[in-house]
This record gives structure tokens, C-alpha cells and sequence, in this order.
């Protein structure tokens, strides 16, 4: 298997970048180097007062720590000394983190990241160059808040989403944060009939771990004897547990069909339904999702509760959101109702058209729609206010950025 980069890659290992990262502490202010002329020393004096902090710097690192990801890389274009302040760990860890944007895949399925507003160059490079110095081939299966869950390999094989095989060559999955730029290589899940698709789990707000569910492919019987292997990063080993689920839930295999939500992991399943195990593999649940079963309903969660969605495309267009009341009784609420067409500026939809809602925003009442072609929006719901976002059809996965150490098998 090859190493996890940097001097470490064993299973479970956390890896971190020990070139250019920024240190823990706030670095102080880079002292002005002299320069030989007057009027270099003129310039500089002027730049010192028009971009230099004015405020104590306990002050300043006070007021940046309460400043999103975003708004950070803005400010470290003003000066080397703002550089230097805005990419402070300490920062960043302190500063509040909320949806900076989205991975997508493009037409020929090279990984891409679009910001939210739509402008400016990319917050994360989707290239993933930590990576790519110790893996040829990358290819990214989830992405959960902060984390992404890739397959990586240096084989010359295909390697994509669909063919890939870690039984064919020396593969492996990894679990990484472009944020810190660190990666833990996981351990092979062990199934004899082939590699799974894995579903990741990650909360920012409990940094300490991420798990990672591996339903077995293949196996779902009629009694419901599936076996799922859970990866803990507590542990650093899969534990390969038989079933719950009173029936059989067909995992539905994509990149866009798991929710990770109050520690318990949601996966589309065939037949309208929603299979969910939380971390340690003692809860299992069938919810039947809402509406009727002529159409697709996504997922997604958005200030701690479930959502579910669908858009009537063979009519009218009408998209509808329904958020989860009871767990236990599985009572789904119709929230909105809302012409897409209207939200495009279109009057009627052409043979052809299709359109989909990919993703919720995490913190407020706020959707993301693409027509799959041309443009891609966002809709505040609360202010019913469009922004569009870019002029392609992208469909994404949310991104926010977390700083916290990326949680190592602790042994």
C-alpha cells in the first residue's frame, strides 16, 4: 500500500503537511525590510499606513477569529502582514466556519470547486495537491461538512468512481481535510466479494471523530441479513456488524445520497425509502420518505433536522421540501411549495428541460437548483431572493471548511 505522504501512511494514520503550514500561534507582524531609495522608502511608508492593522493585535486577531473562511482569503490579498494574520491557526480554528462552496465533477469528470458567490478563484483547490504527491490517481466518493472521503491509488488502471477496485492493486481509501491539507489512510474493509461504496461521517461540531459506513455490496437478503462494516477513527479498525433493519433496504450508490445527522448516518435507499445507522451501529431504521413513490426524493440537512425533496419535472415544475418531525413515527411535514420555473425567469418548460435541487444550506433557508445546462442558482427562501451562481449545469457537493486537526486512530 502506498505511504500516506510526509513520513507517515500507515492504516489510521494521520498525515499533516510539515512544509509551509501555518503555525499554531498568531505570527507577529513581518518587519519591513529597508529599501535603497527615497522614493521606495516613500511607497513603503504609505503602504505601511494604508494596509497595516491600526488596532492592538490582540484586537485585530480578536475580530478576524469571528470571520468566516471566505472573507479571510479576501483580506490576506491586502498586505504580507494580513497574509501572515488571516492564515493563522489559531484563527482559523476560532473563526466561525459556514458553506464556502461546492465540489463538482465536469463533464469529463475532473473534480472542480465553485465558490458560493459565484466569483473569484477557488477557496480550495479542487486538485487536491497534498494528495497528488503521493497518490497518481484521486477520485472523491463524499464529501461531509469539512472532510472528503477519496479513493486513492498509483495504479495505471481506471480509476473512477465506478471501477474502482482496491482488490486489482495497491489502493486505498483515505479520508482528508483540504482545509489542514491532512489525510488518514483507512484500512481495507475486509470484504471477500469486493470493495463497497463508503459513505463518510463527520461533525464539526464533535471534530474529535469521523466514522465511515461500508454497507456490504450484494448482500441484502429478505430477512435483512446485510452486513455493514463501520470504520470508527477512535479506533482506527472496521467492525463488521450484521443488520438491523427489519427489512431490505437497496442502498442507493452515489455521491449524493448520503446525510450525515445527529450522529447517525441517512442513506437513500430503493423503494422510497431512507435506511439509517448511527455510529456505533446500535440504532437501525427504515423511514418511508414523503409523498408518493412516482418520483426521486434527495436528501440533505439543514439546522439540525432532515430534509427531503423532489421537483415534478413531467408538469409544472412544482418543487417540494418536507422536513422530518418524528423519528419514531417517521410523520414528514410539507414545508414549501415552489414554481422552479419562476425561479429560472421562464415561463414554460421545454421538451427536454430538467431541473434539480441538489443541496440545502446547512445553516438557513436557503436551496441550491441547477438546470442541468445553463445555470445553476441559489433561492433564499426567507427573502425570496435568486442569486445565480454560474451560467453551467453544476450539480454539487456543499463544502465547509474545518480547521480542527483531522481526528487520528489514537493508537
Amino acid at each position: 500500500m502506498p505511504p500516506g505522504g510526509g513520513g507517515g501512511g500507515e492504516h489510521g494514520s494521520t498525515v499533516r503537511r510539515d512544509d509551509d503550514a501555518p503555525s499554531d500561534s498568531t505570527p507577529p507582524l513581518p518587519a519591513i525590510v529597508p529599501v535603497a531609495s527615497e522614493d521606495a522608502k516613500k511607497k513603503q511608508r504609505v503602504e505601511e499606513q494604508q494596509t497595516a492593522p491600526s488596532l492592538p493585535e490582540g484586537a485585530i486577531v480578536e475580530i478576524l477569529s469571528r470571520l468566516p473562511y471566505s472573507s479571510l482569503c479576501r483580506f490576506k490579498c491586502v498586505s504580507k502582514p494580513w497574509l501572515a494574520l488571516c492564515s493563522a491557526r489559531d484563527i482559523l480554528k476560532r473563526s466561525p466556519q459556514t458553506l464556502s462552496g461546492f465540489f463538482y465533477h465536469d463533464e469529463g469528470d475532473a473534480l472542480s470547486f465553485r465558490n458560493l458567490s459565484g466569483r473569484g478563484p477557488p477557496l480550495v483547490d479542487p486538485s487536491l495537491p497534498f494528495l497528488r504527491k503521493t497518490y497518481r490517481h484521486i477520485s472523491v466518493r463524499q464529501v461531509c461538512a469539512g472532510l472528503l472521503l477519496c479513493s486513492c491509488s498509483n495504479s495505471s488502471r481506471d480509476q473512477s468512481f465506478w471501477n474502482w477496485d482496491s482488490s486489482r492493486d495497491e489502493s486505498c481509501y483515505v479520508v482528508c481535510n483540504p482545509a489542514t491539507e491532512e489525510w488518514t489512510v483507512l484500512p481495507p474493509v475486509g470484504y471477500p466479494d469486493g470493495d463497497p461504496v463508503p459513505f463518510l461521517g463527520f461533525d464539526a461540531a464533535v471534530p474529535s471523530r469521523f466514522v465511515v459506513f461500508a454497507p456490504r455490496p450484494n448482500t441484502f437478503s429478505v430477512d435483512g441479513s446485510a452486513e455493514v462494516a463501520i470504520y470508527s477513527s477512535e479506533t482506527g479498525r472496521w467492525a463488521h456488524l450484521q443488520s438491523g433493519w427489519s427489512t431490505d433496504p437497496l442502498i442507493i450508490h452515489s455521491r449524493y445520497t448520503q446525510v450525515f445527522l445527529n450522529d447517525t448516518i441517512h442513506l437513500r435507499s430503493i423503494g422510497h425509502k431512507i435506511a439509517t445507522v448511527d455510529a456505533e451501529g446500535k440504532v437501525w431504521r427504515v423511514i418511508t420518505m414523503p409523498g408518493d413513490s412516482s418520483g426521486i426524493c434527495d436528501v440533505g440537512q439543514s439546522q439540525g433536522r432532515l430534509y427531503a425533496w423532489k421537483i415534478d419535472n413531467s408538469h409544472h415544475c412544482q418543487l417540494y421540501i418536507w422536513v422530518l418531525e418524528d423519528y419514531g413515527t417517521g410523520k414528514w411535514t410539507l414545508q414549501h411549495t415552489i414554481n422552479v420555473l419562476e425561479l429560472f425567469g421562464r415561463n414554460h418548460r421545454e421538451d427536454g428541460d430538467s431541473y434539480a435541487m441538489f443541496a440545502v444550506h446547512p445553516n438557513c433557508n436557503m436551496i441550491f437548483l441547477t438546470d442541468k445546462k445553463n445555470m445553476t442558482l441559489s433561492y433564499d427562501i426567507n427573502n425570496r431572493k435568486v442569486t445565480v451562481i454560474c451560467t453551467e449545469g453544476m450539480k454539487g457537493l456543499p463544502y465547509t471548511p474545518c480547521f480542527a486537526e483531522l481526528p487520528s486512530a489514537g493508537h
